[in-house]
């Protein structure tokens, strides 16, 4: 549901500058789409190492560039942000290259904190894997909107920047992020034991402390972090 009577005032925040523009918008103009038009993002990693993982300079280093994930940086996938004050009280972050919206800061919604316990310290986040996949943000009202859900996998992974570190991801679009495990919604079925065909299915989630993805019990406790648009 778009709210269309809403004027905006906008900050843009790219990973290549330091500072912000100051952008008239609406809601009606927020574009909201999928990853159907577009590559994966870029990783964002521009320094190179060598192999006792020191960083170093390629330009008095021959040879050492090839095949690091610093030497490929396309710039039609550099990860892009724009973030929104939608009404006095609600921040939203647009990812200009698949239009998914995201929720800023999701610390400060008191829907999630109360649901996932987010006050508590960072190493005991409180919302379980059932909590955010059926309630924390489907049944989010928020910024005028009430189509949040809890992201994939590999939406999850879109945001992550793997040049940071605790948390990887990057904190002028996505302030307070606390580098710690955030749920996605896929899960990941496999066989235990194949003489006797058991199968588990646990949930996928990204550490937002290095961007490693991995999966955990659905009953642990994780945070999360709402999206809508895309598929």
């Amino acid at each position: 549901m778009r709210n269309k009577n809403l004027i905006l005032v906008s900050l843009s925040f790219t990973l290549s500058a330091a500072h912000c523009f100051i952008l008239p918008a609406r809601a009606v103009d927020i574009s909201t789409h999928s990853f159907s038009s577009c590559g994966f993002p870029d990783t964002g990693q521009k320094i190179w190492y060598d192999s006792d993982g020191h960083e170093i300079d390629v330009s008095t280093a021959a040879g050492e560039s090839w095949a690091q994930d610093a030497t490929y940086n396309p710039g039609a996938n550099q990860p892009k942000y724009t973030v929104y004050k939608l009404t006095p009280d609600s921040l939203v972050t647009v990812d200009d290259r698949t239009g998914l919206m995201w929720t800023t800061n999701p610390g400060s919604i008191s829907d999630i904190k109360s649901k996932c316990n987010w006050d508590a310290p960072p190493e005991e986040p409180g919302c379980t894997w059932a909590l955010a996949v059926s309630s924390a943000c489907e049944d989010l009202v928020y910024a005028g909107y009430e189509d949040w859900r809890l992201p994939n996998i590999r939406e999850l992974m879109s945001i992550v920047d793997y040049q940071k570190y605790s948390p990887a991801i990057n904190t002028a679009a996505f302030p307070d992020t606390v580098g710690v495990m955030y749920w996605s919604s896929t899960m990941r079925t496999y066989l235990y034991n194949v003489g006797y065909d058991v199968t588990f299915t646990t949930p996928w989630g990204v550490n937002f402390s290095d961007g490693v993805v991995t999966t955990s019990e659905v009953t642990s406790s994780y945070r999360v972090r709402c999206v809508r648009g895309g598929p």
